[in-house]
């Protein structure tokens, strides 16, 4: 459960993710999860909260279906009091990524980079494991599906 200390057993890949191949969990103990701090783009964006985690408060820009490893998801373009940051929104729940745009929301997750092919951070990623981490504030007044046509000609 969210919070649980555990210990994992298995190898690193190849990245500046912290991500872990797995052989095996073990519980070790039963923690309630840590209240996230609040994350700034500017402590973010010079690797000061690199893999910690975090509660921003945002408004959502776009909002895409796409897939995580073998989880269902929504990746999020959000603009943040200073710059944009994305946030990957990894569940195998009922999506409506629509519902989310232009909306006001606070959101809970783990600060990650993005990187170029020099390595080089370029952006910051908001690795958020559920959308009960995805609180909306205040909804958007204008529902895009009640916004007229425009021709791009």
């Amino acid at each position: 459960m969210p919070g649980d200390q555990v210990l994992v057993r298995g190898k690193t890949r190849d990245s500046f993710h912290p991500d872990v191949l797995s052989t095996g969990v073990i519980r070790v103990s039963l923690r309630r999860l840590a209240c996230a701090g609040a994350g700034h783009l500017e402590q973010m964006i010079r690797g000061e909260m690199d893999c910690m985690r975090v509660s921003v408060h945002a408004t959502v820009r776009s909002a895409d279906v796409g897939t995580f490893g073998d989880l269902h998801g929504i990746y999020l373009k959000l603009l943040v009091d200073g710059g944009y940051i994305d946030a990957t929104v990894a569940s195998s729940e009922t999506l409506v990524p629509k519902d989310l745009l232009d909306s006001e929301v606070e959101i809970n997750g783990v600060v990650s980079g993005i990187f170029d092919s020099k390595m080089q951070l370029t952006g910051i990623l908001l690795e958020v494991p559920t959308l009960e981490d995805v609180k909306i504030l205040k909804r958007a007044e204008t529902s895009p599906d009640s916004l007229a046509l425009t021709p791009t000609g």
